[in-house]
């Protein structure tokens, strides 16, 4: 059975126009908080959908998102939780970096937040010597390999102003046989999940989510 991601969405939100699609990611809530602006429900390989958010995507969000006394202790051992860290022109992400292994989200927060003042527009000629800082602290991987495909990518191109993007993912999986469930339980887990993402950074979604449903939709 196929699981209509737009549909689920749109039985949970006051707005259903809030519910938008973005090519590559699918369908997903707009939400108008600084430090994140879209909740995904993403189809999985596995079969499952995922709850997916993206704290501090823009360089703006980030910097909103390490102003928060940030809660990560708030979320269940069934989210996973991992750094996003990546570069983006005006209007496109342009390259996406790997946080070591060794490296805990933790780390990577708290670097963040002693370090928000790097958070700003860095020209092409300074932005290396950034991404260097930034292994050294091992906050990202930047060995030979990867330092020639972000020059092949971004340096050799004509962009005169890089952001820094210190973005931070949270996903929940939703298991197929929760999806099926007919009698409002999935209308509730899909609530209280995102409002557990929310609770991060104090807020929740009151002002954009149903949270009784008399009548549950049927997937």
């Amino acid at each position: 059975m196929a699981i209509d991601a737009e549909k689920i969405l749109k039985s949970i939100v006051k707005n259903p126009d809030s519910v938008k699609f973005n090519r590559k990611w699918g369908f997903y809530i707009n939400v108008d908080f600084e430090a994140v602006k879209m909740i995904g429900l993403i189809p999985q390989i596995d079969g499952t959908l995922a709850i997916s958010l993206y704290f501090g995507e823009s360089q703006s969000q980030s910097r909103a998102f390490y102003t928060h006394a940030l809660k990560l202790d708030r979320l269940d051992s069934k989210w996973e939780i991992t750094p996003n860290f990546h570069i983006a022109g005006s209007y496109e992400n342009l390259f996406y970096f790997q946080t070591p292994n060794v490296t805990s989200v933790g780390k990577y927060v708290n670097f963040w937040r002693e370090h928000a003042g790097l958070l700003y527009r860095h020209s092409p000629e300074n932005i290396e010597k950034l991404l260097v800082f930034l292994s050294e602290n091992r906050i990202i991987s930047f060995d030979s390999k990867t330092r020639e495909r972000f020059q092949e990518q971004v340096l050799y191109r004509d962009y005169t102003r890089l952001h820094i993007c210190a973005s931070l993912g949270v996903h929940y999986n939703i298991a197929p046989y929760e999806l099926l469930h007919k009698d409002g339980s999935l209308v509730k887990l899909l609530t209280d999940k995102i409002n557990q993402a929310l609770s991060i950074i104090g807020e929740n979604g009151n002002s954009f989510l149903k949270f009784e449903s008399a009548d549950p939709p049927d997937f």
